[in-house]
Order: structure tokens, then sequence, then C-alpha cells
């Protein structure tokens, strides 16, 4: 993994702040060998800030397609106070979904777009 200064792509091509994120229910250590506890935990959900929602058009519970300069996801939308409002908060321990695309191994928050998939 990379540590340092991440170069800033944020403008109007990648007018979000993507940054990983913590299922804190399902943290992937034993409740990814446990099938039971699979089968009850929800789809993984990106968090949304509502500003960065209203802005491409989401509502809660759309699938979304998540984007940087270095990959792409798919992924259920979250929208949510708890997230700033140009904020997209990336569950990175969920057995469902594999966000390392979006980062490149960076251990950073990096800048990114929202759209309907």
């Amino acid at each position: 993994i990379k540590i340092g200064p991440v170069k800033s792509e944020k403008g109007k091509d990648y007018p979000v702040q993507v940054v990983a994120g913590r299922d804190v229910f399902l943290s992937g250590s034993l409740t990814a060998m446990d099938e039971g506890l699979l089968k009850l935990s929800s789809k993984p959900k990106a968090l949304l800030g509502e500003a960065a929602a209203k802005s491409a058009g989401i509502e809660d519970g759309d699938e979304i397609k998540v984007e940087t300069k270095n990959g792409s996801i798919s992924v259920l939308a979250a929208v949510t106070r708890r997230a700033s409002d140009n904020t997209v908060i990336v569950p990175f321990n969920h057995p469902d979904l594999d966000a390392r695309p979006l980062f490149a191994g960076l251990n950073a928050g990096v800048s990114g777009r929202v759209s309907k998939a």
C-alpha cells in the first residue's frame, strides 16, 4: 500500500470525494466465514452525501456507478446526512464488493463521480 500525498483530480470531471469506509457489522475477519451471517447481512451500499446525490439525480436505493480515474464499481446508494455533501463512502470490507479498483492501492480518498448505473 502506498501512503502519501494524493494528486487531486477534483473538478467538473471528478466532482466528489470518494473515500473507503467500513461496514461495522460485517468486518470480514470472522463474519465472512460464517454462511449464516452472510445470508443475514445486507447488500453493500455506498453512502452518498445529499448534495452529491441531488446533483446526479440519485435517490436512496438506486444502483449507482462510482468511478475514479483508477476504476469503477456498481453498488446500491444510501443517501444520508452522515456523509459530507460531496462525498461518497464506499465499503472496502464487504465480501460482495471489491472496491480496490477505485483506490489503486492508495490509502487515501480520491476524486471521482457518481451516476445511475
